[in-house]
């Protein structure tokens, strides 16, 4: 919607930029944002989001120069100011529904929530931790953890990892790939590229629970045997540690 005015806006800015360099900033920004996004990049979408600022500036020197000093009395101006007021509207009442309607993902539950501030509490910043994709993907914003995988297009091999997820919590997985994976971020034989920095967390709740089938026992005696050890186990979540020694003492959840 505001393109229109915001071509109008172009030509003044390129008017002005002749005396003033720094509105040539806004058509640069915008002519640079139309090109970033066709890169070959699988995030190029969100080069877009940052051209708002810019294209609503030249729209809005494109209205005020339709109108000019009649602007109060430009039937044009208005129904533009009018139009372009839509989206803002419609944000308005999106964000109103999303309140008065809570549920995931915007809202999370309190026992995951809380297990995730344990993990922040304890947990060395820029540990690696594996969880389903539900789960990853809200790791971040609570902790100061990297997700094993957790976003689509910023996780690097994300649909073979998503693949090695639910292989290791359905119990599909070799003991070859369960080891390599838990061992060593998802290091295989035949997938060297997966390699990556070493797991040092585990977390499951509800979404990593419907990949298991209720083969939870199993699944607790296998970490047990790869060296892992339960160090939290509150309202349905668990979170465990990869530990060197059998002796270690779990820090108090």
């Amino acid at each position: 919607m505001p393109a229109i005015p915001a071509a109008a806006g172009a030509v003044y800015a390129w008017r002005q930029g002749r005396s003033e360099t720094r509105w040539l900033l806004l058509i640069a920004w915008v002519a640079a944002a139309f090109t970033l996004v066709y890169l070959p990049i699988n995030v190029q979408r969100r080069m877009l989001e940052g051209v708002i600022v810019p294209l609503s500036l030249l729209a809005a020197c494109g209205l005020m120069n339709w109108a000019g000093e009649r602007a109060r009395r430009h039937i044009f101006a208005w129904i533009w100011v009018g139009a372009t007021a839509i989206p803002a509207v419609l944000l308005l009442v999106g964000t109103l529904n999303t309140v008065l309607n809570p549920q995931m993902p915007v809202f999370r539950p309190a026992a995951e929530v809380a297990a995730l501030e344990w993990l922040n509490r304890n947990a060395a910043p820029g540990d690696v931790i594996l969880a389903s994709f539900e789960t990853g993907n809200a790791i971040p914003v609570y902790t100061h953890l990297r997700s094993f995988i957790g976003h689509g297009p910023e996780t690097l091999e994300a649909d073979r990892k998503a693949l090695q997820v639910e292989a290791l919590f359905s119990g599909t997985m070799t003991d070859e790939q369960r080891a390599a994976l838990l061992a060593g971020g998802g290091c295989l034989q035949n997938f060297p590229d997966l390699c990556g920095d070493p797991l040092n967390w585990l977390i499951f709740g509800e979404s990593e629970r419907q990949m298991m089938a209720g083969g939870e026992d199993a699944f607790r005696r296998m970490l047990a045997r790869e060296g892992w050890r339960q160090v939290y186990n509150a309202d349905g979540w668990e979170i465990y540690e990869r530990i060197s020694s059998v002796g270690d003492q779990p820090p108090n959840p």
